[in-house]
C-alpha cells in the first residue's frame, strides 16, 4: 500500500514537472508519459526554419497583399519592411547574402528609414566587399562623411 502511495505521489510530481515545461501528461497503469508533440507545437522555430518552412514568404505576400489595398498606410508599408527584413536576417543566417541583400533593399523600399535594414544593407556589402547598388543595378556613390 505504501509503496503505491510512493508510486502516486512519483507520477504526481512527474506530471507537475512536466506539466511546467508546458508539456501534456498522461498516465496508463503505473506510467507516465509526455507528450512532446504538444510541446513542439508552441515551440518557436529558427528564422532558418522559417525560411524553409515557407512561413516569411507567406507572411510576406500577406502584407504586401495588404499594403497594396492601402498604399498611403505608412504602419502597414513598415509591417512589409519589417517582414523582408525578417527574411533578409534568416537568409544571411543560412549563407545566401545576395538574396538577404535583395530583401534589405526591398525593406527599404517600403521603408527608407528602417534601421535594421540599413544596417543589414551595410553590413552585407562590407561583408562581400561589394558596392551598394541602385535599384538599376548600378553602384551608387555614397557621399564622403564629413569629420
Amino acid at each position: 500500500m505504501i509503496e503505491r502511495v510512493h508510486l502516486a505521489i512519483l507520477c504526481c510530481l512527474v506530471a507537475l514537472s512536466l506539466a511546467a515545461c508546458g508539456r501534456s501528461v498522461t498516465q496508463s497503469g503505473n506510467r507516465v508519459t509526455a507528450n512532446n508533440e504538444a510541446a513542439n507545437a508552441n515551440t518557436p522555430q529558427t528564422p532558418a526554419q522559417a525560411l524553409a518552412g515557407g512561413q516569411l514568404d507567406a507572411e510576406i505576400a500577406r502584407l504586401e497583399a495588404e499594403a497594396e489595398k492601402n498604399p498611403e498606410d505608412d504602419t502597414a508599408r513598415a509591417a512589409v519592411a519589417t517582414a523582408y527584413v525578417r527574411r533578409a536576417n534568416a537568409l544571411r543566417d543560412v549563407g545566401r547574402a545576395p538574396d538577404a541583400l535583395r530583401d534589405y533593399q526591398t525593406a527599404l523600399r517600403y521603408n527608407p528609414d528602417n534601421e535594421e535594414a540599413q544596417l543589414g544593407l551595410e553590413q552585407v556589402n562590407q561583408e562581400s566587399g561589394a558596392e551598394p547598388l541602385g535599384d538599376d543595378g548600378r553602384p551608387v556613390t555614397v557621399p564622403a562623411k564629413k569629420q
